[in-house]
């Protein structure tokens, strides 16, 4: 590959590049369901390396997209962002949850539930899945469905349509069993993918992500026992 920015590859370059991504993000899960399966902690190794190896590649490509604008803001400014998102994320997700257990009785989204019985079996997973929920996650997933999606794709002028696809994209990537779970997570990724947009800050984004994991974790922990 030249060393030209990567906006500046052929779309099939950049759409495999993509792809690529978002099915590695799915790796490093699947190591902690084979710990739970064989009670072999190795397997925990594995998922922290191949979460090193995939952010490290993330953060290369991010770094091949170059530097865009970004607009002026205090820390006041980018704190307001934060907590604003958090609470629209916050509210949407008790809306729709609110809903799905009306309609579908699920007090749980197939993601959770899938979170849940691998915490559930060892305390070491339980300790990896939080920790990787709340800081290697948000930062894996705001670098390839905000970062990289969004700037490898579409202009930094552009809003909606980059909001949109981020949206449908992150929301595919996640369990759902039913339209109101897609939803849920549909919501998410909109809320983030606005936040990066507007602020052109993926450390806003990630903050956001994470303390929105760490919301879901406790009560995850607590429905568990702990």
């Amino acid at each position: 590959m030249s060393e030209k920015s990567l906006k500046q590859q052929p779309l099939w370059v950049r759409v495999a590049i993509m792809i690529f991504f978002a099915l590695a993000i799915q790796v490093p899960p699947a190591f902690l369901i084979y710990a739970r399966k064989s009670d072999n902690f190795s397997w925990i190794g594995a998922y922290f390396v191949s979460f090193l190896v995939l952010l490290g590649l993330a953060f290369w490509v991010s770094w091949r997209l170059g530097k865009g604008p970004k607009p002026a803001m205090t820390r006041r400014m980018k704190i307001d962002w934060v907590f604003g998102g958090w609470l629209a994320i916050f509210c949407a997700q008790f809306l729709l949850g609110t809903l799905n257990q009306l309609i579908y009785h699920q007090t749980q989204t197939a993601n959770d539930l899938i979170i849940i019985k691998l915490m559930s079996h060892q305390s070491a997973i339980m300790y990896t899945m939080t920790f990787g929920a709340v800081v290697l996650s948000p930062i894996a997933e705001e670098l390839i469905f905000r970062r990289i999606l969004i700037d490898m794709f579409f202009e930094p002028t552009m809003l909606w349509w980059p909001i949109l696809i981020s949206g449908i994209i992150f929301s595919a990537e996640h369990a759902s069993t039913n339209p109101l779970s897609f939803l849920i997570y549909f919501a998410m990724g909109l809320i983030l993918a606005y936040v990066y947009q507007k602020t052109r800050r993926l450390s806003c984004s990630i903050v956001i992500h994470g303390l929105n994991n760490l919301l879901a974790m406790s009560a995850i922990l607590i429905s568990i026992g702990i």
